[in-house]
């Protein structure tokens, strides 16, 4: 970060930013968003070099315990939801890697700045307790904890999915579970997981929650459900 405590040094500085976003907007966007993820992975045993969101062992093992403890002793409502870029393989082979990696950057910026977290020592921007977002996967995968009820997580990430869609040119498809103050961890990320495949079997590009099936109290057999009339694209 820059830091100065001469006024006349911060107006020269601010004027200068000033000028550099006039002359190169989207560039200035750019180099912003990239010293941010720099910062973020300051610390690699807690960020994913490369994409500065929590990595797959720090966001599992604890962050993810720490939410549903809190939510087992509060009684308040938290979702895990996975999220997944449809076809990265192919647009990886038809793109180039290079190419990919860069779109991969770019969701985890959207994710990040949709999901801001109390731990982030990022600070250019206003932080958001309710939420958290780690890469979980090999590559493709993300993993968002939402301090929200089943309909609040389905219609944030929409909005994540929505946004996605219109900034890259890949789509994503999300699977929702709800922590019902008893489950497991593991058991929490297996259920997301089913509603993800859901999502990937019924077409892609779209988010889908997992719930127990209500046809039989005693049945091992899971439904996956939408709210009414859902935005689809």
């Amino acid at each position: 970060m820059i830091a100065t405590t001469d006024k006349q040094e911060a107006t020269d500085l601010a004027a200068l930013f000033r000028q550099m976003y006039s002359a190169r907007p989207d560039a200035f966007t750019e180099a912003l968003e990239t010293l941010a993820r720099e910062e973020r992975m300051a610390v690699p045993q807690v960020y994913d070099r490369q994409t500065g969101l929590f990595g797959k062992q720090y966001f599992e093992q604890r962050l993810l315990p720490e939410k549903l403890a809190q939510a087992a002793t509060t009684g308040k409502p938290v979702c895990y939801a996975i999220i997944d870029i449809d076809n990265f393989h192919q647009y990886n082979a038809q793109h180039g890697h290079q190419e990919g990696d860069k779109t991969l950057e770019n969701i985890a910026n959207i994710i990040f700045h949709n999901t801001r977290h109390e731990d982030s020592h990022d600070t250019t921007e206003p932080r958001n307790k309710d939420a958290c977002a780690g890469r979980i996967g090999g590559g493709e995968e993300f993993g968002v904890i939402l301090s929200t009820n089943l309909d609040g997580a389905y219609a944030a990430c929409e909005r994540l999915r929505a946004m996605i869609k219109t900034k890259t040119d890949v789509t994503v498809s999300i699977g929702i579970a709800v922590y019902d103050g008893k489950t497991s961890k593991q058991e929490l990320i297996r259920r997301a997981d089913k509603a993800l495949f859901e999502a990937k079997e019924n077409g892609r590009n779209q988010t889908r929650m997992y719930s127990p099936s209500e046809l039989s109290p005693s049945s091992d057999q899971q439904s996956y459900r939408t709210p009414a009339d859902p935005a689809r694209t």
